[in-house]
């Protein structure tokens, strides 16, 4: 089975800036994040399990979390407004750095 999968970024200076404050490497970043890596989570992650305890329900929002392959990061899904809401955070906290 052939898996294909697209990342967009969003706000890429910013999170060029942020990186760098925290030392994270943008290749290994995009391995770390690459769908074809992280299907099985993906496809995990929003499945309902026999114990309603362990099931990824995401809350109200209805989105949903899982780690990436690697467990180097937590990926969440967010909704159009959350993510404007998260880049006008970003852009106003964030903007002004050079």
């Amino acid at each position: 089975m052939k898996v294909s999968g697209q990342i967009k970024s969003f706000a890429p200076s910013i999170f060029s800036r942020i990186r760098k404050m925290y030392g994270i490497d943008k290749f290994q970043l995009i391995i770390s994040l690459d769908p074809v890596n992280n299907r099985e989570q993906i496809f995990k992650s929003n499945q309902q399990t026999g114990n309603a305890q362990n099931s990824n329900k995401g809350g109200k929002s209805g989105s949903f979390f899982f780690f990436s392959q690697d467990r180097n990061y937590i990926v969440k899904t967010i909704t159009s407004s959350e993510k404007k809401i998260m880049l006008d955070k970003l852009t106003e906290l964030f903007g002004h750095i050079n």
